[in-house]
């Protein structure tokens, strides 16, 4: 991982993640690579899909609930020096609360009339925002929808 994120740095995006589920060696070895090269890349840990729920991750293997366990992952991710986190919006409040220097990115954004798909922790734009969302990721409510442009207004809109 510390190999291709070398590489990964040598690009200099503004962001890049990691799996937290990778673990402690991995995460210290990542932000020790980063600062050996010098770099300003935000590392951000990934938590948990917002598709899952606590009898999905049940299936993978995972023991505590999925608020438990992302506590734990965003705690690990913390003690790390990671500079931020992928989290859903039902959790991005505690988080925030916890350790409010993470970047929170946060994906599982729906409006009231969005079919939610796969995804099982979703919040509106405006309720992330809230909640601590530093930046929102929103896919298929605007590509899927018939009227992109229109889409992407109604949530710049929700959140002004």
């Amino acid at each position: 991982v510390t190999a291709a994120l070398r590489n990964i740095l040598a690009l200099q995006p503004e962001y890049t993640t990691l799996h937290i589920s990778g673990g402690r060696r991995m995460l210290e070895n990542c932000v020790k690579e980063k600062i050996k090269a010098n770099s300003s890349t935000k590392l951000i840990g990934v938590t948990m899909l917002t598709s899952f729920d606590d009898k999905e991750i049940s299936e993978i293997g995972f023991r505590d609930s999925v608020p438990d366990s992302i506590n734990k992952l965003a705690g690990l991710a913390n003690d790390c020096g990671l500079d931020g986190l992928v989290c859903s919006p039902l959790e991005a409040k505690k988080i925030k609360s916890d350790f409010p220097q993470l970047k929170l990115i946060v994906p599982g954004i729906r409006r009231s009339s969005d079919e939610t798909n796969d995804q099982k922790r979703i919040l509106s734009a405006n309720e992330a925002i809230i909640n601590g969302a530093d930046i929102l990721v929103i896919g298929r409510p605007i590509t899927e929808s018939s009227d992109p442009a229109k889409a992407a207004e109604e949530l710049s809109n929700e959140i002004q």
